[in-house]
């Protein structure tokens, strides 16, 4: 078990800041999810917890302690990468002790037993004697797993380790990561710009943009409740909306909500997720605001259709199962009172809580 802490962290990579001041903590047994676009600095990140970048600022400890000026091997954190770094003329059972080399406190028959127990953890029984070109690539990144989860590390970081897998490969390994760290209770983050990943694996996801945690929190809170509209565009948001705030209450063309913050008072940007929207050809119903619209175009994605609906002026998008909606048709939208997120001005130091 570990903890793992980041403190005022910044690391310049290539002569460029690419993390500024990052705090964050995640705690013993938790999995915790650094999820953002190519090129937000999550990777960044992992090495720097590795050893294998030196921060410009800031303290990593893991522990309690400070492991800044420690090796990659002593920091008791271990990563797998996107690739399985595998030795191809070494067999599954080889690669996995690998790591152990250094265990000198370990008698053989305790490695054999390790090896053993994690090659049955990661459902790679019976693939010990297996060459690594006669593995699958899912096959390639459980043993890349499993070496190292036999060193029993405080901290597992993992670089996108299923980016390189199918949709099929993908969602096993999902399932099998999510029950070996429910299994082992490893302190892991795991890195990813996949946000359903994220949203099945993790305890907290923190939403990095642009070398800053934007928002850390639940994953139906970053889903449901972002912290500003560059959070919810990120997670498929797309209708948003002007309206005032009066009295406690935020008031709009669209769609009237309790503001909670009742001190506040003004313009301010309203969202509301594209699948909370309802649609229907006659208007009836009991929601938060019936709008006349007609629909511009349609799209079907499978479990769903995409509608883009054009409402005096104002363009909303709608996802909905119906598959009976077409360019040209005569529609109401309601938008539940319920659905509806608010972007409050600020009135914290700037931490990313969740919304």
């Amino acid at each position: 078990m570990g903890e793992l802490q980041l403190e005022k962290l910044s690391v310049a990579y290539a002569g460029q800041t690419v993390i500024q001041h990052l705090d964050l903590r995640v705690a013993e047994g938790e999995m915790v999810s650094l999820l953002g676009p190519s090129g937000a600095g999550k990777t960044t990140i992992l090495k720097a917890i590795a050893g294998l970048l030196r921060p410009a600022s800031g303290d990593i400890r893991i522990n309690g302690s400070s492991v800044l000026n420690l090796p990659p091997e002593r920091r008791d954190a271990v990563m797998v990468f996107q690739k399985p770094l595998l030795f191809p003329f070494m067999n599954v059972a080889q690669n996995v002790a690998f790591g152990l080399r250094m265990s000198a406190h370990l008698t053989r028959r305790e490695r054999r037993q390790r090896i053993e127990e994690i090659l049955s953890l990661t459902e790679l029984d019976g693939l010990g004697r297996r060459k690594v070109h006669e593995l699958s690539g899912g096959q390639q990144q459980r043993v890349s797993l499993a070496r190292a989860l036999v060193l029993k590390p405080a901290i597992l970081l993992l670089d996108e380790p299923l980016s390189n897998l199918d949709a099929s490969l993908r969602q096993q390994m999902r399932e099998l990561i999510q029950s070996i760290q429910a299994e082992t209770g490893v302190t892991t983050l795991f890195v990813t710009h996949d946000q359903s990943e994220a949203l099945m694996l993790s305890h907290r996801v923190c939403l990095l943009l642009e070398g800053r945690l934007r928002q850390v929190g639940r994953p139906h809170q970053l889903f449901y409740r972002p912290a500003d509209p560059d959070v919810a565009r990120f997670f498929g948001g797309a209708n948003f909306f002007e309206g005032k705030i009066d009295g406690g209450r935020f008031t709009s063309a669209f769609g009237e909500v309790d503001a909670l913050q009742a001190g506040q008072s003004g313009t301010v940007t309203a969202t509301i997720r594209p699948e909370d929207v309802h649609i229907f050809r006659n208007g009836n119903g009991n929601g938060n605001a019936a709008l006349c619209g007609r629909v511009k175009k349609t799209n079907f994605e499978g479990i769903a259709t995409r509608i883009w609906v054009s409402c005096g002026g104002q363009e909303f998008v709608v996802l909905t199962p119906d598959t009976g909606f077409h360019t040209g048709d005569s529609v109401h939208l309601e938008l539940p009172a319920d659905k509806i997120c608010l972007f409050l001005p600020s009135t914290d130091s700037g931490d990313p809580a969740a919304h």
